[in-house]
């Protein structure tokens, strides 16, 4: 019978510990995407994971994403992190 060397011991030690990690990856994976309806492509606009946002609410942010043509946007680095300014002369966007 073959003795097993230390080298080959690490070896399937660090096998084993990459398989496991690699196991919960994948469980917390589709962990997620069978909690998050984001995720997983079941969300609906009148459902539960658009957050509180209403059907109203959902017709005034399409109205604006179809005139999104009207509306600018400029980005600007901060310290600390960016600063966003979103502008249109159009006062029904404002």
């Amino acid at each position: 019978m073959a003795m097993l060397t230390r080298r080959a011991a690490l070896a399937m030690l660090g096998t084993a510990g990459g398989l496991i990690g690699l196991g919960y990856v994948v469980r917390t994976i589709v962990g997620d995407l069978r909690r998050n309806p984001m995720l997983n492509g079941t969300a609906h606009a009148d459902g539960p994971a658009m957050m509180g946002v209403t059907g109203m609410d959902m017709s005034i942010y399409m109205k604006m994403f179809n005139r999104h043509n009207e509306i600018g946007r400029t980005v600007e680095d901060i310290p600390g992190g960016v600063r966003t300014t979103t502008e249109s002369d159009s006062p029904e966007l404002r």
